[in-house]
């Protein structure tokens, strides 16, 4: 199409620019960070709120504080490949307002529970399982509905190793205080270092060596 009036910017058949580019990119720019950021906050909350359970009342030990802290990332991580999918079935402005507003009930339901420091282990337990699925936003893309009819095989392709890979990357957030409500605090420091270790040498051999299968 030969460039227009609107120097040089291709146009519709009414005249106007199409519906994509910088003015959709604006768009989901400033809905994507606030929604990116609650889901981030409540996914992280229990971080924060764990090492100060104890000073107001709650006697709970070391591990099942660890296992507080591990909890909303198993949630999180699983989330995170549903949502790889459900985002692109019901369309992703719709579910991105959803997957944001259900937020607020996990936090509303901590800081009930925090009230009282008789509220027992399994129900903060249940919050924190809750809280993880705001790690699982970070997994639904944010793509103008316009496009999604044409895209939608390519867009779930693409989203499902996006979401597969973020899951997994999320796992970490649940093995790490795992390990260390588990075992002792050394051990568990040696398993991370053994584990980054034979990450750095599969990432060398099939990427970084002369003569790596896939060189990047």
């Amino acid at each position: 199409m030969p460039p227009s009036a609107t120097g040089g910017l291709r146009t519709t058949a009414s005249g106007r620019p199409p519906a994509t580019g910088h003015r959709v990119a604006q768009r989901n720019l400033w809905v994507s960070i606030p929604a990116l950021m609650l889901g981030f906050v409540v996914w992280q909350v229990w971080s924060v709120t764990v090492v100060k359970l104890n000073d107001v009342g709650f006697g709970f030990t070391q591990s099942q504080l660890f296992w507080l802290t591990a909890i909303p990332g198993i949630t999180g991580g699983t989330f995170r490949i549903l949502y790889t999918f459900i985002g692109p079935i019901f369309g992703e402005r719709k579910f991105t307002a959803f997957s944001t507003i259900v937020l607020v009930v996990p936090i509303l339901w901590l800081g009930f529970a925090l009230q009282d420091n008789g509220t027992p282990y399994w129900e903060l337990a249940l919050i924190a399982a809750v809280c993880g699925i705001g790690g699982a936003n970070f997994a639904s893309s944010k793509v103008p509905e316009a496009q999604a009819a044409a895209l939608k095989q390519p867009e779930m392709e693409a989203g499902a190793v996006t979401g597969f890979s973020s899951a997994i990357a999320a796992y970490g957030f649940f093995f790490i205080p795992a390990m260390f409500a588990a075992m002792a605090v050394t051990s568990a420091l040696w398993l991370f270092i053994g584990f980054y270790a034979t990450c750095l040498a599969v990432c060398w051999w099939f990427y970084a060596r002369k003569g790596a299968e896939a060189p990047s």
